[in-house]
């Protein structure tokens, strides 16, 4: 079991960070500023960091772009150049070569639209760009599908709005208890936002590889991996302790917060968060073959 800590040693790059995401720490604060992305600096991966500017160019439409290099930053599925420009943040992926995320400030130009547009036109544009970039997202079977949660609306006041939508893969397990199958959820997603014009605000994605040999079915039950955390928590102090719901069945790398080993092994997990009257428990993973528990995630 591994209970999550800041990583130590000796890899002077920064943390894992899921940016655009709630609760999760801002990225990009710059290692390193070279004046453009000429400059000759050695690659970690098998992407340059010239191929990843002209990448980031070509991905987001705008092949005017003036980048800057800034760093390597530790991602979630390897290592991330990063890269600044006067109206925003991006970062590509060292070895596929893939823009993972970016930010701009403001709205960049030119864009076509210059009325507010609603939810729904806001939904269409959105849907279009996720499926033209991540379009192996969408390649469905009769064990994995597409979640799309709802969308927000967030009104920042003044007239300044944005739209957030966001759609990750979810996969079935074979029929279990009774006839009923598990959804899970899957690890990859993409995530947009727009500003009111329709314009492209952020982008994030997530590409990890599953596991062919993954075993969807849980061995155990949701009431049967509750009565092991909560002995878990109560080891902790965590006494009384309720559920919180919903309740996920999440696939996950044994190696989530460990630092330079990418998802060498995947389970599937169930995931709980508790509280009782006077603190939060915090949330845990347990194994949904054998019970172990995976990590422990205490209330901050």
């Amino acid at each position: 079991m591994k209970q999550y800590h800041e990583p130590q040693g000796a890899v002077k790059r920064k943390k894992r960070s899921w940016i655009f995401f709630p609760l999760l720490s801002t990225f990009l604060c710059a290692i390193i500023i070279v004046a453009g992305c000429t400059t000759e600096l050695p690659s970690t991966g098998n992407a340059t960091i010239d191929q990843a500017a002209d990448e980031i160019r070509d991905f987001t439409g705008f092949p005017d772009l003036n980048l800057k290099y800034a760093g390597i930053n530790l991602g979630y599925d390897g290592d991330l150049y990063e890269f600044e420009a006067d109206n925003g943040l991006f970062s590509v992926n060292t070895r596929t070569g893939r823009v993972q995320s970016f930010v701009f400030y403001r709205p960049p130009l030119p864009w076509p639209l210059a009325q507010e547009i609603d939810l729904d036109q806001a939904y269409e544009i959105a849907l279009k760009y996720a499926k033209e970039r991540y379009p192996a997202l969408w390649e469905t079977t009769d064990q994995k599908g597409v979640e799309n949660p709802a969308p927000y609306r967030f009104d920042h006041g003044s007239g300044d709005v944005d739209y957030n939508f966001a759609w990750r893969d979810e996969y079935y397990s074979s029929n279990t208890y009774g006839g009923n199958r598990h959804t899970i959820a899957g690890p990859n997603r993409v995530e947009i936002t727009l500003f009111s014009t329709g314009a492209v605000k952020s982008y994030h994605e997530r590409v990890i590889s599953i596991d062919p040999a993954l075993n969807l079915t849980p061995d155990l039950t949701e009431d049967q991996a509750w009565t092991i955390a909560q002995n878990y928590y109560a080891s902790h102090r965590r006494v009384n302790v309720a559920k919180t719901q919903p309740t996920n069945l999440i696939i996950i790398p044994v190696d989530y917060f460990t630092p330079d080993v990418y998802f060498s092994k995947q389970h599937i997990a169930w995931e709980f968060e508790a509280y009782n009257d006077k603190e939060r428990g915090g949330r845990i993973w347990i194994d949904a073959h054998d019970g172990e528990v995976l990590y422990y995630l205490p209330d901050m």
